[in-house]
């Protein structure tokens, strides 16, 4: 009997991974699908599983010259608001660690209230202050930005 409950629980454990695979691996064979198929072909009905005439336009077109540079802005703000952030939220996680608890939990109340409110709260502050300081159309107003809505997240953490 014991055995028994033992293969029941196994072909059920197998079953699940199988819809976890299915779940997981059914979106990238789309993307893989739609990305090989002409401009057109997506959008007909009915929706094909593979495209009849696979072609590589769509990733031509993705890899113009302008896609390194668009790449390297990605890179500079991602890893820039990454060490800041860390930087940052390890500071200040030394620091709460080394105060009293009545000021630990006033500091983290301060920091979870930061997180209620909506992203169309404070973009406008952020633009009259990146526009105030000069820093429209760089970087650094970027990663200024960035860093002021991971950085909560990062203290809580």
């Amino acid at each position: 009997m014991n055995t028994r409950s033992h293969r029941s629980r196994q072909a059920a454990l197998l079953a699940l991974n199988v819809v976890l695979a299915l779940i997981i691996l059914v979106p990238f064979f789309w993307m893989v699908s739609v990305s090989l198929k002409p401009a057109a072909e997506p959008f007909s009905i009915p929706a094909r599983l593979w495209p009849e005439n696979p072609t590589f336009d769509n990733y031509v077109t993705a890899f113009r010259p302008e896609f390194r540079t668009y790449f390297m802005n990605s890179v500079i703000v991602s890893l820039s608001t990454v060490i800041i952030t860390v930087s940052l939220g390890l500071l200040a996680a030394y620091a709460f660690t080394r105060t009293h608890v009545r000021l630990l939990i006033i500091a983290m109340t301060l920091v979870i209230v930061t997180q209620m409110f909506p992203a169309s709260a404070i973009i406008i502050p952020i633009y009259k202050m990146m526009k105030g300081a000069n820093l429209l159309n760089t970087y650094t107003s970027l990663i200024l930005a960035y860093v002021t809505v991971t950085l909560p997240v990062a203290i809580w953490m």
